[in-house]
């Protein structure tokens, strides 16, 4: 890895630092919702690493709390996330040049926020040199952001009492609204 590479990925690492504070709260209801609808705390950990999409996850909580069969809950969390097909077809003239095995692993990270970020950049600046690396470190920060409050959200909601339920898990929503606000 070149020395520009590296400095486009921390550049693109601190611009998504701001958002940091609405992805952990987003993480944190995340989790606790996946634990209080009765998923055991190893697959709720496995599904935050391995699925690593919130909006869908929390789309299929309830129905994995009311014993739908498998495929509505696998077409509820494709349904929501439909939109990241819209955004692998806006991101395709950044990235085809690039490998494959690149080009999937910069799609697994992508998230909303980055998605929005970096089609601001090009609008701005147009092509420039290492959007791979301005990519992968916008969204690793958020990854390694979301990723941590969730496990955190995951392993707290095994000590918070059972009667709070669900309740608790939208009380920490409101306050994901408000914490970035």
């Amino acid at each position: 890895m070149s020395t520009a590479w590296r400095a486009e990925l921390l550049r693109g690492a601190r611009a998504s630092v701001p958002a940091s504070p609405g992805i952990i709260a987003w993480g944190l209801v995340t989790g606790v919702a996946m634990v209080k609808s009765g998923l055991p705390v190893p697959w709720a950990v496995l599904i935050s690493v391995l699925v690593y999409a919130g909006s869908a996850q929390l789309a299929s909580l309830p129905l994995i709390a009311a014993g739908q069969p498998f495929w509505i809950v696998g077409l509820a969390a494709i349904v929501t996330n439909l939109r990241f097909v819209i955004y692998s077809a806006s991101l395709r003239r950044w990235f085809e040049a690039y490998s494959l095995r690149r080009r999937a692993v910069l799609g697994y990270f992508t998230g909303d926020f980055t998605f929005a970020m970096f089609m601001q950049r090009v609008t701005r600046e147009g092509e420039f040199a290492h959007r791979d690396a301005w990519f992968l470190g916008a969204c690793g920060i958020n990854w390694l952001a979301w990723q941590i409050s969730s496990i955190v959200g995951i392993v707290a909601a095994t000590v918070v009492p059972s009667e709070w339920g669900l309740q608790f898990a939208g009380t920490l929503a409101l306050l994901a609204l408000a914490i970035p606000a």
